[in-house]
């Protein structure tokens, strides 16, 4: 079974997926996160994440987004200190090959107020960010998708010109 030790509480069973063995393999800086892997209630091996709030899920469904087909998130190896990144292995179904991973933890878009640069002035960078990306589409567009509808379009050029200035 995995297992994680702090000083404060020893031992702790971090638990399976429904099934009867599970394996850790990393854990995070602060040892507040760790990866591994779990055989599920149908036998299945499976990739998993624990905290201390969410206990132990399957990557397979938190992520299953990103799978096509038949694809599986097996086993994961190990996380970045601060817990963002996990690396493994799994099976993916579009090219029949087990293939390594790496899986990026952080949502690939947060709605903002229209600063595109992040630096908490709403200007003209911004603007021109979003006007040289304006009819963009698709899953990865960054800050510039303001609103995170997968499209640079005229709300996230609105949502600038409306918070133009604040900030500065």
């Amino acid at each position: 079974r995995a297992f994680r030790w702090t000083a404060g509480g020893g031992m702790q069973d971090l638990g399976t997926l429904g099934g009867s063995v599970s394996g850790a393999y990393g854990v995070s800086g602060d040892g507040s996160v760790v990866v591994g892997w779990a055989y599920n209630a149908a036998g299945q091996v499976r990739a998993f994440r624990w905290t201390p709030d969410g206990g132990m899920e399957d990557l397979n469904r938190t992520y299953a987004r990103l799978l096509t087909g038949m694809s599986v998130i097996s086993e994961a190896y190990a996380i970045s200190p601060d817990g963002r990144y996990i690396v493994g292995y799994g099976y993916n179904a579009a090219t029949g090959l087990s293939e390594a991973f790496l899986l990026d933890t952080l949502p690939s878009c947060t709605a903002h107020n229209g600063d595109v640069d992040n630096n908490r002035c709403v200007d003209d960078a911004d603007l021109l960010a979003v006007l040289f990306a304006f009819g963009s589409t698709g899953n990865d567009l960054g800050r510039v998708d303001v609103n995170c509808d997968k499209a640079v379009d005229d709300a996230d050029l609105l949502q600038v010109l409306f918070n133009f200035g604040s900030g500065c």
